[in-house]
């Protein structure tokens, strides 16, 4: 019959139940939840049991049935596996590649709208005021943030084959107050009130985003935010494979791009 309106289907469990408390010992709960563009992975911000932020994020794998956890304070990866008929667990552990990526405490979590391996976070030195490692303090003085900047963004490519790989890591820049996502190829900050960048000054009449919201290109985009689509992928695989070390299909992929 025209117009009908069809019978609303059951909902059904995708994956088995799991205890949170089991996987993650010591964790007071969950503080918010974010799912990659393709919703196969999820990433959830903990709290202790006293409410305090937690250095652990916890990423939960739909279709492996997975869940790894990023400690933030030790640079320590752990990737568990609880088997469905003992209840018993399997883990993996790895360490993050960037050893100076510790003694961190995450405070707030994003996917890329498109790419789904792509994850990015802000996280701030567990000891506010901690100055950070060499390289980092030449990083925090390019961007004018100081040698002593407390809060970093970092993003990373995540990959079954690969693990977790640093896209990109730097001081929150001064004139930016929180993080409020990523779409490839620019981060997405909120401004600090009264900051306003160059472009508004400059044209204040053709905003692209309301002046309190403020725009960083992400690592190899610089000068190539305007870019189509098959020049994005061709830079996101480049970034992809220089993360690997594989620098062959890096530059593979660089001379897909037409000039």
């Amino acid at each position: 019959m025209r117009g009908r309106i069809p019978p609303p289907r059951e909902a059904k469990a995708h994956c088995s139940c799991k205890s949170l408390a089991e996987l993650v010992p010591g964790t007071g709960g969950m503080t918010s939840l974010r799912g990659n563009a393709s919703g196969s992975k999820i990433s959830i911000l903990l709290s202790k049991a006293d409410n305090s932020p937690d250095s652990r994020i916890c990423f939960y794998d739909v279709e492996m049935d997975t869940v790894t956890i990023l400690d933030f304070k030790t640079g320590q990866i752990d990737q568990r596996e609880m088997l469905p008929f003992n209840g018993q667990e399997t883990k993996k552990s790895q360490a993050l590649a960037d050893e100076r990526l510790t003694d961190l405490v995450p405070m707030s979590h994003f996917w890329d709208q498109s790419e789904p391996t792509l994850f990015v976070c802000e996280a701030m030195w567990e000891v506010p005021g901690s100055p950070p490692q060499p390289a980092d303090r030449k990083s925090a003085a390019q961007d004018g943030a100081g040698p002593t900047a407390d809060v970093l963004v970092l993003s990373f490519f995540i990959s079954e084959e690969h693990g977790f790989l640093l896209q990109d890591s730097f001081p929150r820049p001064p004139a930016f107050q929180t993080l409020l996502g990523l779409q490839v190829p620019h981060y997405y900050f909120t401004r600090k009130p009264g900051e306003v960048d160059g472009e508004d000054q400059a044209d204040p009449g053709s905003h692209r985003i309301p002046q309190t919201v403020g725009k960083r290109p992400l690592r190899y985009f610089v000068g190539l935010e305007d870019c189509d689509k098959p020049t994005r992928d061709a830079m996101l695989h480049f970034s992809f494979f220089l993360a690997v070390g594989d620098t062959d299909e890096a530059f593979r992929s660089i001379r897909l791009i037409k000039r």
